[in-house]
């Protein structure tokens, strides 16, 4: 962790405060379901919002179930308890698989048996859990004979789905595929699309989106004498775009099995498969990529992936995301000294091998590595898990990351992803993010019988779950002049108490360091840093096991000034007003005078007002900041009139309104009223048919009497007609009124 000091523009330190807690991810992983009965077979896809669904075979019912279950990127189980019923039909359910659309729904698929033979169903849900399709499923396939060893992928950009599976409806073993997704159950011909229906037999599929609007399925066919690889592509037209039957992938004369596929990124695809060329109990794996044309385009019969005088057995492959591809596997090359082990291979589009000859060592730890699974490193390399038998009698989980270059990143061997009691088994990883990965697994570590647990693997450190704090918002600080936004975070899963955290802002110094905090084990943590300045959007980031995510916060500015003190004097027809400036933001000041409302807005602290009435005068100052904020009233300034009229002594005892003179008048006429006691006072002047043609709202005066002066135009400024007219004078609930002339 960093040490370095703070600048001093750091001081301003917030005081730790704990929130509510909120779920994190735990050492050993956290438990998904724990349901009654085994939860096996697991399947685990992204979600799109950097968590995870899982789906699994479920025996908590009287036959196995589908179920599946959302876990949030922060760590918090998501759905209802134990996971969501996709199916609980009679007969049983298996082999579950699952998809995300990109359009924020996750498609399932699994093997039914409620027929008494295998069908082909699906579900979808939502973000929430909601299920979009028929209870128990949507039937995808429900011919006569069987419909089983399925393959699902989807086609991110369009939101379909794609399930490729083995279909005896004819009596032998063919290929069909359909497509569909939450708005059609099928855009191919019910009941399936049929890929391959050759004599002899085809089986086990692997399927990929073709990067159009399509799917390519590569399978193993028997057509000439022992089991090849064939691939064929159609659209969403239900069109098939390559040769009838499909074309062959491979055809050497031994045998080519278990069959994998992804995108070549060009509407093509490369497809891999365990090869037997080399003889009996040898192990290979060979690649080829077809383009869209369904040519091939590597070597005749493919490139050679890896090849062993043992075994090499369970397969894996993923893009790597630059076209190519990357292939794990199980491998008994030292068999002899520590057991099986875990080896990895890149190919590049053109088909080079890019890693050392025949794979690199993922894990050659002691004793047995199995069922291994991958995903993208988001960076074209590999996260590798599998089960390991290291700690010998127990299966735990294990990880290791394999960057482009082929070289392993984490610990030798790979780090512990669970090492709990009891046994953890047929891992199953995703890609959940860019920069992490998610992976869900059999865990027996408080039954006889397996759980699901999960488990958030961070890419960059190798650490388990958020091992970097998570900024969750940025808000200003209330109640200040800006210059201070709040930053809430919380710790990095893992973090020890005593442990600190620095808060840096991007846009200070290049990224200076603008805040620490002490960890002292809470869920989550607040502070007051400082901005670059008001208004303006500052980048920050909290450093510890990691850098957290990068998020922007803006300061405001949302204190008024304080008011003004104000002074002044008659001078001649004149007043002179000056008054103190209280901050340093002041934008303008604004000045009322009690008879007429507001006079002006200045930007200095001085004010004459010329040609003022000789009544008694009332004047206010407030100040406004330049970041719009109006500051309170000043004291109120009180100037006496110059003709001894305007004190509380000489106040009438009831409303008075004195004739108004001259009147008649041409260009202005002055009214003159007392009154005994303080109020709002309104003058209007209505023509002689009662319509109010000039209206002046005088504002709060004391007892006293006023001279106000009218000139002959109405509101809008335009001379009113000659005629006769009425002044009416209202304060509070009293009115008084006379009648005025214009001449013209």
């Amino acid at each position: 962790m960093k040490t370095r000091p703070l600048s001093f523009l750091s001081i301003l330190l917030g005081v730790m405060l704990p929130v509510a807690a909120s779920a994190q991810w735990a050492l050993d992983g956290n438990p998904v379901c724990t349901a009654s009965g085994a939860q096996d077979n697991i399947r685990i896809a992204a979600n799109g919002l950097g968590g995870a669904v899982m789906v699994w075979q479920d025996n908590r019912g009287s036959s196995t179930d589908i179920y599946a279950r959302q876990v949030g990127f922060l760590g918090p189980n998501e759905w209802a308890a134990n996971g969501i019923p996709l199916c609980t039909a009679s007969g049983g359910q298996l082999n579950p698989k699952v998809v995300h659309d990109g359009f924020g729904y996750m498609i399932y698929t699994w093997e039914d048996y409620r027929s008494g033979t295998a069908d082909i169903y699906a579900a979808i849900t939502d973000r929430l859990g909601n299920v979009f399709t028929p209870a128990n499923g949507l039937a995808i396939a429900t011919a006569t004979g069987a419909q089983q060893y399925s393959a699902l992928t989807s086609n991110q950009s369009l939101g379909v789905g794609y399930v490729a599976w083995t279909d005896t409806r004819s009596g032998n073993n063919d290929i069909y595929a359909q497509a569909f997704n939450v708005n059609n159950p099928g855009f191919w011909t019910s009941g399936g699309l049929a890929f391959c229906t050759n004599a002899s037999d085809q089986v086990f599929p692997a399927i990929a989106p073709d990067g159009v609007d399509g799917a390519i399925v590569a399978w193993e066919d028997f057509r000439a004498g022992h089991y090849a690889i064939f691939a064929q592509r159609a659209n969403l037209n239900n069109q098939l775009l390559w040769a009838a039957n499909g074309v062959a992938v491979c055809g050497f004369s031994s045998s080519q099995i278990s069959p994998m596929i992804v995108s070549d990124g060009a509407g093509g695809a490369i497809v891999a498969w365990q090869d037997g060329r080399a003889g009996s109990g040898k192990g290979a794996i060979y690649a080829q990529r077809i383009n869209s044309s369904g040519v091939p385009q590597w070597t005749a019969n493919g490139v050679a992936i890896a090849t062993s005088t043992d075994l090499i057995i369970s397969p894996k492959m993923i893009s790597d995301g630059a076209g190519g591809a990357i292939v794990a596997w199980e491998d008994d090359r030292n068999i002899s000294t520590t057991g099986p082990d875990i080896y990895a291979q890149r190919v590049n589009v053109s088909g080079t091998v890019l890693w050392a000859a025949n794979g690199v060592p993922v894990c050659t730890a002691a004793f047995s590595e199995a069922t291994v699974d991958i995903a993208p490193d988001g960076a074209n390399g590999v996260v590798a898990a599998w089960q390991d038998l290291r700690a010998l009698g127990t299966a735990n989980v294990y990880a290791q990351r394999v960057n482009a270059a082929g070289s392993p990143v984490w610990t030798g061997n790979g780090i512990p992803v669970c090492l709990a009691t009891g046994n953890q088994f047929n891992v199953s990883i995703a890609q959940s993010e860019a920069g992490a990965s998610i992976l869900a697994w059999e865990d027996r570590r408080t039954a006889a019988v397996a759980d699901v647990y999960a488990q958030r693997i961070d890419t960059g450190t190798g650490l388990y779950g958020h091992p970097q704090p998570w900024i969750t918002s940025i808000i200003d600080v209330p109640g200040d002049q800006g210059g201070a936004v709040r930053i809430t975070f919380q710790p990095g899963d893992g973090d020890a108490p005593g442990s600190e955290y620095e808060i840096f802002d991007n846009d200070y110094h290049g990224s200076d360091v603008v805040g620490l905090v002490t960890n002292n084990g809470s869920a989550s943590y607040t502070a007051d840093v400082l901005t670059v300045g008001v208004g303006v959007a500052n980048t920050y980031f909290v450093s510890a096991n990691g850098t957290s995510n990068t998020v922007a916060g803006t300061s405001i500015d949302n204190l008024a000034p304080p008011a003004p003190t104000l002074t002044g004097q008659r001078n001649g027809l004149n007043v002179d007003l000056s008054w103190n400036s209280t901050a340093g933001d002041i934008a303008t000041y604004t000045i009322q005078r009690a008879d007429v409302g507001t006079l002006t807005s200045v930007a200095t602290t001085t004010y004459t007002n010329t040609s003022v009435p000789q009544t008694q005068l009332r004047y206010r100052v407030s100040a406004v900041d330049i970041h719009g904020n109006v500051g309170p009233l000043s004291n109120e300034l009180v100037l006496s009139s110059t003709v001894g009229v305007s004190d509380v002594a000489d106040a009438p005892k009831v409303l008075t309104l004195l004739p108004n003179s001259p009147n008649p008048f041409r260009g202005s006429t002055a009214f003159r009223f007392g009154m005994p006691r303080a109020g709002r006072v309104r003058l209007d002047l209505y023509s002689a048919a009662g319509r109010r043609v000039r209206s002046r709202d005088l504002g709060l005066l004391d007892a006293g009497w006023r001279t106000v002066t009218v000139d002959a135009d109405d509101d809008g400024g335009r001379p009113l007609a000659a005629g006769v007219y009425f002044c009416r004078i209202a304060v509070g609930g009293e009115t008084r009124s006379s009648k005025v002339v214009i001449r013209r």
